[in-house]
């Protein structure tokens, strides 16, 4: 049974009320699965990457590292790679521009508001869904030296 709120969220969007709530329970569960078991990768940490993450900065302020982990579905490696691509692309989110919590490029050669996202980890999701789909992870791209290669040639 949908809760009130998925109900009226549901009834306001014209989408189906159980799906809403399927939905909301999935990203629950994976929150909670992300923020108290990250994997493990030798010799990388939260903290190593909020080191290098640094301070003062937007990504910082966003939550740094754990913010990137959560985006990840709790892949440190995943969290590193997208701190560094942040750092490449737009100095930690200080070179954004005009997209919106979008620190890493992704899409900005499709139009004005293709990658904006409400906050940093939903934006980090997005870039990180599209690095595992079939466009790099699926075509073999897993390494960041491949990546690249596609990614900003």
């Amino acid at each position: 049974m949908p809760s009130k709120l998925a109900t009226q969220i549901a009834q306001k969007h014209g989408v189906d009320p159980v799906r809403l709530e399927q939905l909301a329970n999935q990203q629950r569960q994976q929150a909670s699965r992300t923020t108290t078991r990250p994997r493990a990768t030798p010799g990388l940490s939260i903290e190593a990457i909020d080191r290098f993450i640094g301070q003062g900065n937007p990504l910082a302020a966003a939550g740094g590292a754990r913010t990137l982990l959560r985006a990840t579905g709790g892949n440190l490696a995943g969290a590193a790679f997208l701190a560094a691509l942040a750092r490449k692309e737009s100095s930690f989110g200080i070179k954004a521009g005009r997209f919106t919590n979008n620190f890493w490029g992704w899409g900005v050669h499709l139009g004005p508001n293709v990658n904006t996202s409400r906050t940093v980890e939903e934006g980090a999701r997005k870039v990180w869904t599209g690095l595992s789909s079939g466009l790099y992870k699926g075509a073999g791209l897993t390494t960041p030296s491949s990546i690249i290669q596609r990614y900003a040639p």
